[in-house]
């Protein structure tokens, strides 16, 4: 039985449910940073270094926006930086707002006393992210042992989780803590779906 975006499949007497190429879709435009993070990386990390004039605040504005949006982190004040290859997108947007001729985008394998894991530690606040993923993971855990489980209780913990995915840049595995407590959130969620 299929139903927009979620579809149920009986095998051996046992229902559960799946994604549609639909409900794909649909999360892949409201969580870009999924596709993303399923990516590999290249090593390289790609730089936007800005230098808007005054009278354009309201541009620069926007501009901070569109790169968060993208997956950018604030590494300084007018430089962003991101692990993703976003070339084509970002040039499109920078050319739709009429800001290249503000704008250096640099690609880098590395600088020179620069430790770009300490770097993303930093930029994208990825211990406190972490904090919160092994909280959510807890809260999951917790409501699958309960014996009485409601479906306000399943909807609040799914909606915790959208808002986590929110706030999370989708970085390669190679520059998360070793201890990243996002994967055992994912394996939660998808648990949670099943319930």
């Amino acid at each position: 039985m299929k139903t927009g975006s979620m579809e149920k499949i009986v095998e051996k007497g046992k229902a559960y449910y799946q994604l549609t190429g639909r409900g794909r879709e649909k999360i892949s435009k409201k969580f870009p940073v999924l596709d993303l993070a399923k990516q590999k990386w290249d090593g390289k990390w790609r730089m936007v270094i800005f230098d808007v004039p005054k009278e354009k605040n309201h541009r620069r504005d926007r501009l901070r926006e569109k790169l968060k949006q993208l997956g950018f982190g604030m590494w300084q004040e007018s430089v962003y930086i991101s692990p993703h290859q976003l070339a084509a997108d970002l040039h499109e947007s920078l050319e739709t707002m009429g800001m290249l001729p503000y704008i250096v985008i640099a690609e880098v394998k590395q600088l020179e006393g620069v430790d770009f894991k300490e770097v993303a530690a930093k930029v994208w606040k990825l211990e406190e992210l972490n904090d919160k993923y092994a909280a959510w993971s807890c809260d999951a855990e917790n409501f699958f042992r309960q014996e009485k489980k409601t479906e306000q209780q399943k909807q609040e913990l799914l909606m915790a989780y959208e808002s986590l995915l929110l706030t999370d840049p989708g970085l390669p595995a190679e520059i998360l803590p070793i201890d990243w407590e996002g994967e055992r959130a994912n394996v939660c969620f998808k648990n949670l779906l099943l319930q």
